[in-house]
């Protein structure tokens, strides 16, 4: 079961260049690790049990019952969810099912998790997969090694220069760069809204 999920550790690869916040980088990895994760323990019903178990008889076999559980739906009984569990039903909204339509509350989710759950983690992704693209290792070229302390005094005090004059004569030569930082926050942030 380990092996399932050993592709997901290179969701929090540390890098020593930070391209985005850390809300950023908390989206991408956490969130998208967590909600794949809960994808696939549900689809892998051989190590952690079936997904729906449905009160069966002998007449019928368990597998079979549970599959068309899982394929068609369950209900409950909203009128059965007041009464004392015990005595008159056996769990609250369960009982003989001889309630009208109206009565009944139906739950069709089951199949659709993992795939809802899979989606979500590509909607939390996305913004992250766009600003890779976008900013294609221009933040880790301009830092020219700056961040590294094994460089003399004299090399980084010319490497600043160049930076800082690199900056001053393109000022205004990035702002579609920015925007598209902003568009892969504000990407970011509807994802959690929306969730």
């Amino acid at each position: 079961m380990l092996d399932i999920f050993r592709g997901l550790k290179n969701l929090v690869k540390v890098s020593h260049v930070k391209t985005d916040s850390i809300v950023f980088r908390l989206h991408y990895s956490i969130s998208v690790m967590i909600l794949m994760s809960f994808s696939l323990i549900i689809t892998t019903r051989q190590y952690v049990g079936n997904p729906i178990d449905c009160v069966h008889t002998k007449d019928i076999p368990e597998d079979v019952l549970n599959t068309y559980c899982w394929i068609q739906s369950t209900y409950t009984l909203k009128s059965l969810f007041l009464k004392k569990q015990g005595v008159s039903v056996p769990y609250p909204g369960i009982g003989n099912s001889d309630g009208d339509a109206s009565d009944k509350k139906h739950y069709k989710y089951y199949q659709w998790v993992c795939f809802c759950l899979f989606f979500q983690a590509i909607l939390f992704y996305t913004p992250r997969w766009l600003w890779k693209s976008w900013e294609g290792g221009k933040i880790h070229a301009l830092i020219m090694d700056l961040d590294i302390g094994i460089c003399s005094e004299a090399e980084k005090k010319q490497k600043k220069k160049l930076l800082l004059d690199y900056l001053w004569e393109n000022l205004r030569y990035h702002n579609w760069w920015a925007y598209r930082y902003y568009v892969c926050e504000l990407l970011a942030l509807i994802n959690v809204i929306g969730e």
